[in-house]
């Protein structure tokens, strides 16, 4: 899977001043539950873009992180629709909060559930 998509929407997003250049060195995201939570957030975000460079790119980070959390989940003993499942299930809970919010904070949501937009996009790239 290209990281090209991804760094480009990456850069853009910086340059916009909406997310921060690997932030006070964020922590790895290497549980199955970050992989999970990063591709809930990427899903989430290419939902609610308009920009489709931005849908594309969050559309590819998203199955990057589903391909990345297959293989723990089945360590763990899950299958890899069960570990879509979750992470879909996560999406929906975020899209449900996002719908409900006032226009000017919808984004907001998404870039601070869990983990954070910012660590799941350094992991993304650098991983």
């Amino acid at each position: 899977m290209s990281r090209l998509p991804l760094a480009v929407a990456a850069s853009a997003l910086m340059i916009l001043g909406v997310a921060s250049p690997a932030a006070a060195a964020p922590q790895e995201v290497v549980s199955l539950e970050d992989h999970i939570a990063c591709a809930a957030i990427f899903y989430a975000q290419s939902a609610t873009s308009t920009d489709q460079e931005q849908i594309d790119a969050f559309e590819a980070a998203t199955g990057l992180m589903l391909s990345r959390a297959a293989p723990l989940g089945e360590r763990q003993g899950f299958t890899s629709d069960q570990v879509i499942d979750r992470a879909a299930a996560e999406a929906d809970l975020i899209l449900t909060r996002t719908n409900a919010a006032p226009a000017d904070q919808r984004n907001q949501i998404i870039w601070n559930w869990g983990i954070g937009m910012d660590r799941c996009i350094t992991a993304a790239l650098g991983e």
